[in-house]
């Protein structure tokens, strides 16, 4: 059986300016990559996790990395052309594992919450932004258990407009709703499976209420994702377990076969596949479809990477490297296609401000790549400004 590979320490945060292009020619993706010389960013020993947000009011992109073992959050001032400052660090006092980026007290100014997990101590850090790119000193929530894995999202679970967070904990997902003036309530927790991965949210029955989904490791050769459909109040319903690959170990969500309703996709790390749960817009989902991919998949991300108006996926594996599955419209794909060595995550978004999508990956895992996808003037495939959560994690 594969195991994950040991995290090896780094203070180095390099990105590579890549000008490619990912089109697809009758069906056929073609990968064209040219490199520039790598610029290396100092931040804390063993980055593990990452977010953008705009943090000094710039319209630029700001970087928050999650440092793990100096227990501290870096953060790097982007120049809007996909090159970043040099950074600020804010102690959290534990390991960090996860960071999100939200509007916790409602000031207009970005904040960070970032995840930490010591031994049996875990909980969050709450950063409150000043709007200028600098943060205040953190606070902190402490809840119970070891955490199994790194998941942390901000979203609305009583729809009360202020924003909630949720983080995977060792059993299930640990939820703290905010009060609006950037304090968080005590931790409520919901249990799905053992050894819980990652966390998606989403309206999932078509409720208008937020539901969360969560991948988990689960007993003997079979993973799960565990659907707990939302009340609207910031509670949950008992989770219902639907079957995967063996150990999903990342989960997104998108609308694979355009009928408008959420569909589910795990990379499933030591199977070396991407289940595909379509969506029943009643809060239940189709048994899996498994496609093969490439070797020890860490993360998932969506994205039109050919603006045919269907989405497609990005996962992320080392050694297999940055993995692309091209989607059909109908709830299938097209065989995996790799086209670029090494990775541990994959995440799609605009870092430069041209509108096409820039994918960020790990070329190492003591490296990190951010590549600034360029069209190429011999195809007229152009690529589409993703708009999705930025995560990484090393």
């Amino acid at each position: 059986m594969k195991t994950k590979s040991a995290f090896i320490s780094s203070k180095l945060f390099t990105v590579f300016l890549v000008a490619g292009l990912i089109g697809f020619i009758q069906g056929a993706p073609v990968f064209a990559q040219s490199f520039a010389s790598p610029v290396s960013y100092a931040v804390g020993t063993n980055a593990y996790d990452g977010a953008l947000g705009d943090f000094n009011g710039d319209g630029k992109p700001d970087l928050a990395v999650a440092n793990n073992s100096t227990s501290n959050i870096s953060v790097l001032l982007g120049n809007g052309d996909g090159t970043f400052g040099t950074k600020t660090d804010y102690d959290v006092g534990q390991p960090a594992y996860g960071v999100v980026i939200t509007d916790l007290n409602s000031d207009g100014k970005l904040d960070i919450v970032a995840e930490f997990s010591f031994s049996f101590i875990h909980g969050v850090s709450v950063l409150l932004g000043n709007g200028n790119g600098t943060f205040q000193t953190r606070v902190d929530y402490l809840f119970g258990g070891l955490a199994q894995s790194k998941s942390i999202l901000a979203s609305d679970f009583n729809n009360d407009t202020k924003p909630d967070i949720v983080v995977v904990n060792g059993s299930g997902a640990t939820v703290l709703l905010g009060n609006g003036d950037g304090t968080l309530n005590s931790p409520a927790s919901y249990g799905s499976s053992s050894f819980a991965k990652s966390v998606a949210v989403g309206d999932f029955d078509g409720d208008s209420k937020i539901d969360l989904a969560v991948s988990s490791y689960g007993f003997g050769p079979n993973g799960v994702v565990s659907i707990m459909l939302g009340k609207g109040d910031g509670t949950f319903f008992p989770s219902v377990n639907y079957a995967t690959g063996f150990s999903p170990f990342s989960l997104v969500k998108g609308d694979f076969n355009g009928d408008s309703k959420l569909d589910l996709a795990t990379a499933n790390i030591q199977v070396d596949t991407i289940s595909i749960l379509l969506g029943n817009g009643d809060g239940t989902f189709a048994a899996p479809v498994n496609y093969a991919a490439g070797d020890l998949l860490y993360e998932l991300s969506t994205g039109d990477f050919n603006s045919d108006g269907k989405t497609d996926l990005v996962s992320a594996g080392n050694p297999s490297g940055l993995i692309i599955l091209k989607g059909n419209g109908d709830g299938t794909f097209q065989p995996s296609v790799n086209f670029l060595s090494g990775g541990n995550f994959a995440a799609v978004l605009d870092l430069n401000g041209d509108t096409k999508p820039d994918i960020v990956s790990a070329i190492t895992q003591t490296s990190v790549g951010v590549f600034i996808i360029k069209a190429d003037p011999t195809t007229s495939a152009a690529l589409s400004k993703i708009t999705t959560t930025f995560h990484f994690r090393l």
